[in-house]
C-alpha cells in the first residue's frame, strides 16, 4: 500500500534500516526509475524531492524520471558534477541543484572568524532553521524597504534576499528601493517559519509603476 503523501519517505536501493521508524515512511527500491517501485513512494503527488545519490548519473536518471511522473514537483538535486545539475534545470526549470559549499565555507571563515557558526546556525534543523522564503502575494508591487519593516515589527523577522521567483536571480541585501512584485519570492531570517503572512494587513502603500 503507497505511504500517505503527507509523510516524508526515504527512498533507497541500499538495505538500511528506516532512520526514523513512525516519523518518515521507507521504501526500499531496486530502482529509481522502476515504476511499482516510485509509486509506493508516492513520487507522482509528492511536493517536493529530494535527490542525492553517490553516483552523478543515477542523480540524473532519478531527477528525469521524476520531473516526467510529477511536473509540478519541486526537485532539489546534488551533482558531484555541478555542471550537470545546470544543464539539467535548462530543461527542468523546476529543478533546483543544490552546489557543494564547503570550500567557500572554508575560505569564508579563514577571513570571518565565526562565519562557519553563523551558518550552521541557520541551517541547523536539530536546533531550528531560521532560513525562510515566501512568495509575496499582495496585488502590486511594493517597496522593499516597507516590507523590510512591516515583517520585523509584525514578525520579528529580518527580509535578507528576494529574487524573481525561479532562483535565477537572487538578489542578497537589495536596496530598500527594490520593488517587490507579486509572485517573488522573499527570504527572511525568523525563529520560525511565518505560517501565514497577513499581506493586507502590514500598513503599506503599493508602488504604482
Amino acid at each position: 500500500m503507497p505511504m500517505p503523501s503527507i509523510w516524508p519517505c526515504a527512498c533507497v536501493r541500499e538495505y538500511i534500516e528506516n532512520p526514523l521508524p513512525g516519523r518518515i515512511g521507507f521504501v526500499k527500491v531496486s530502482s529509481y526509475t522502476d515504476e511499482q517501485d516510485m509509486e509506493r513512494a508516492c513520487v507522482g503527488t509528492a511536493s517536493c524531492v529530494v535527490i542525492d545519490c553517490a553516483d552523478d548519473d543515477v542523480t540524473a536518471a532519478a531527477a528525469l524520471y521524476v520531473c516526467n511522473r510529477n511536473p509540478d514537483v519541486h526537485v532539489i538535486t546534488y551533482f558531484n558534477n555541478q555542471k550537470m545539475g545546470s544543464l539539467l534545470q535548462k530543461h527542468f526549470p523546476n529543478i533546483e541543484p543544490m552546489p557543494s559549499v564547503a570550500t567557500e565555507m572554508l575560505a569564508k571563515s579563514a577571513m570571518d572568524p565565526g562565519s562557519s557558526a553563523l551558518f550552521h546556525e541557520l541551517l541547523n534543523v536539530d536546533r531550528g532553521m531560521t532560513q525562510y522564503s515566501a512568495e509575496y502575494q499582495g496585488l502590486a508591487g511594493i517597496e522593499l524597504g516597507l516590507l523590510f519593516h512591516s515583517f520585523k515589527e509584525r514578525y520579528e523577522a529580518t527580509i535578507i534576499g528576494v529574487c524573481d521567483g525561479r532562483g535565477e536571480s537572487i538578489s542578497i541585501n537589495p536596496p530598500l528601493s527594490t520593488v517587490v512584485m507579486p509572485g517573488m519570492l522573499i527570504f527572511y531570517i525568523a525563529d520560525e517559519r511565518i505560517k501565514h503572512i497577513e499581506w493586507e494587513k502590514m500598513n503599506v502603500q503599493p508602488v504604482i509603476r
